[in-house]
């Protein structure tokens, strides 16, 4: 009985023990096959919006560690600081946003219908009017007035008023309806486009009132002077005069009124409001970069600062180890040794472009010696057995006892031998 229980230990012992060794053998060797990459750490932290230089970083306490690529944004509350600008709209009382362009046009022709004089009166029969008003923003006011002026001339027209101080300029100029737009195109190109409007008027009804009001004018003027050749009375001759003096009168004012509309309609009034631009910063680029050196896999916060210009910025990294990016503040992961240029461009609205850069130094971690690593990786083998054991005993012993369990109860009963009574007196009849 008891040689029994030593041989079941002894199965057992031999069950685990090796089935430990080798499970503990196993999960040391590496999960992935040698040559495949690993994809690098990355710490993130959201991303800075451009903003006149500030920036403000949230705490890097409990940063967590997302997967993905080793470029990480990093998000900082910031202001923009926006240029507020003055907008002279001589048609339009709305409001204009500062920097912004607002366009009007109002067209009592009705939506879609063209706003060109040289369309809006093909055959001759109606008689419009168009005005323009610009305003432009100009690094110097004084050179646009100039230029603008040579277009009204350049284009067959004329300045008919304008008024220049140190930082602004007004003019009005009229030009050949054909080439009002030709006019528009050349003005925008003076300087940054604010705010234009854009208005016309029909006077094909007040320009035929006009000279049908000539026409009756000068046919009662023809009939004064019939009069007054065939007066013979000084006073019919006095009152006839002081008639025809009054008739000329109202003749010279209605020919004024449509020669001034002929020549509205022949020639688009464009007004145009310039405006100086404030002095700009030039464009500057500052780079900072924590740590610059250490061990790989190292991971370096960087954060540009952009100054100057025109905003938006755009910033573009170039880490010098095949990976580039675009941010303003990020977290970037040097995987392998090496001495790094990480070159950081800002470009801003104007298209300005600035450069800086940043030398990163990561060393090769040391390597273990073989006397000082040998204690560790059997202590970690060892460890490795023993947990493989116990993981082995936890499935072999339970099942060893279910085993048990089945297999006792019928052992006593195939074991036992058939035992029958023997009677009574039988041997002691025997002789010797």
């Amino acid at each position: 009985m008891r040689s029994k229980k030593v041989l079941v230990a002894i199965v057992l012992v031999l069950l685990i023990v090796p089935g430990g060794i080798l499970l503990g053998l196993t999960s040391r060797l590496p999960s992935s096959s040698p040559g495949a990459s690993v994809a690098p750490s990355t710490q993130g932290l959201g991303v800075v919006n451009g903003g006149a230089g500030l920036y403000s970083f949230g705490a890097l306490a409990g940063v967590s560690t997302p997967s993905g690529g080793p470029n990480v944004p990093i998000t900082a509350s910031t202001t923009t600081a926006m240029v507020a600008t003055t907008t002279l709209t001589m048609t339009s009382a709305a409001a204009t946003a500062p920097g912004s362009t607002t366009v009007i046009r109002s067209n009592p022709a009705g939506p879609g219908a063209s706003l060109s004089p040289a369309s809006a009166n093909p055959n001759g029969t109606r008689s419009i009017e168009f005005f323009t008003n610009l305003t432009l923003q100009a690094e110097s006011s004084s050179a646009a007035f100039a230029k603008a002026s040579a277009i009204a001339y350049s284009l067959g027209g004329y300045v008919s008023d304008s008024v220049e101080t140190n930082t602004t300029a007004f003019v009005v100029m009229r030009v050949p309806a054909a080439s009002d737009q030709d006019a528009l195109q050349q003005l925008e190109g003076l300087g940054t486009l604010v705010s234009l409007s854009s208005s016309s008027n029909d006077v094909t009804v007040q320009y035929t009132d006009l000279n049908a009001t000539l026409q009756s004018l000068q046919g009662e003027q023809t009939s004064l002077l019939t009069i007054l050749g065939q007066s013979t009375n000084i006073n019919t001759t006095l009152s006839v005069e002081d008639r025809i003096q009054q008739v000329d009168q109202q003749i010279n004012e209605v020919q004024s009124q449509i020669l001034q509309t002929r020549t509205l309609v022949s020639y688009a009034t464009v007004s145009v409001t310039l405006e100086q631009k404030a002095a700009t910063q030039p464009l500057t680029i500052r780079l900072t970069a924590t740590p610059r050196s250490g061990e790989s896999p190292l991971s370096v916060t960087f954060n540009a600062v952009v100054k100057g210009g025109a905003q938006p910025y755009i910033v573009n990294y170039n880490f010098g180890d095949g990976s580039s990016y675009e941010g303003q503040a990020l977290i970037h992961t040097f995987e392998r040794p090496g001495t790094y240029n990480v070159t950081v461009t800002a470009t801003d609205a104007s298209a300005n472009v600035t450069e800086t850069w940043a030398v990163v130094s990561v060393s090769s971690p040391p390597a273990a010696s073989g006397i000082g690593g040998f204690p560790s990786f059997v202590a970690g083998l060892f460890l490795q057995v023993v947990e493989g054991m116990v993981e082995v005993a936890v499935v072999v012993l339970p099942v060893a006892g279910a085993v048990v369990l089945v297999l006792f109860p019928l052992r006593h009963r195939l074991s036992a031998p058939a035992r029958r009574p023997e009677p009574k007196g039988e041997g002691s009849g025997r002789e010797g």
